[in-house]
């Protein structure tokens, strides 16, 4: 600490009976912008359970053998129609997230034209 500045005290004083300076009191207008409330996740489900009941009533009769043998290329073809499921499931999901969070994205991504330009490097 230079002589200059004097004493912590003292700086801690001046403070006080003057005021922080403005150049060390964080400004909050600069900073990134205020983003909004991302949507009540009851108002998104409702949006996209209505657009999913149709596809469930068609995929809730499954096959079941009733023997409970199974060849190779029945446990395949059920692995797949499992894992198709878990994949739409995951990715009705992932929408829901998006169509959720879509107002502070946008805030906080560049429009869609900006996104696929490059520098030209």
């Amino acid at each position: 600490m230079d002589s200059e500045s004097g004493s912590l005290y003292a700086l801690c004083r001046s403070w006080v009976r003057n005021g922080v300076p403005h150049e060390s009191q964080p400004s909050f207008g600069t900073g990134a912008p205020i983003l909004p409330r991302p949507l009540p996740a009851s108002v998104v489900d409702s949006r996209i359970s209505e657009k999913d009941n149709d596809a469930e009533k068609e995929n809730s009769e499954e096959e079941k053998n009733e023997t409970g043998e199974y060849t190779a290329s029945d446990l395949l073809k059920q692995h797949v129609k499992r894992a198709k499921k878990i994949r739409a499931g995951l990715q009705k999901e992932r929408l829901r997230r998006i169509e959720r969070y879509k107002q502070r994205l946008a805030l906080l991504l560049p429009p869609p034209s900006e996104l696929g330009k490059h520098d030209g490097h």
